[in-house]
């Protein structure tokens, strides 16, 4: 699970019914044309990183070459 912009994503990137997510009045960034760039590294943020990715909130990444080749072989 993750968290973007006040949003709470699942493993697939879908947002999480729950009390909080309902009362978030965030705009909704995946339906911007604009870049939506993410910057995150690191072992523990790995899995909420691929949930951003499958979920089509961000569509650019600057993160560690560690991460990143954790992330291609996904």
């Amino acid at each position: 699970m993750g968290e973007i912009l006040g949003r709470f994503i699942d493993a697939d990137g879908n947002v999480v019914d729950s009390l909080i997510n309902r009362y978030i009045t965030s705009y909704d960034i995946r339906q911007s044309q604009c870049p939506r760039i993410a910057a995150a590294c690191g072992e523990d943020k790995r899995p909420a990183i691929l949930a951003a990715l499958k979920g089509g909130w961000i569509n650019g990444l600057v993160t560690d070459e560690h991460t990143a080749r954790w992330l291609l072989t996904r």
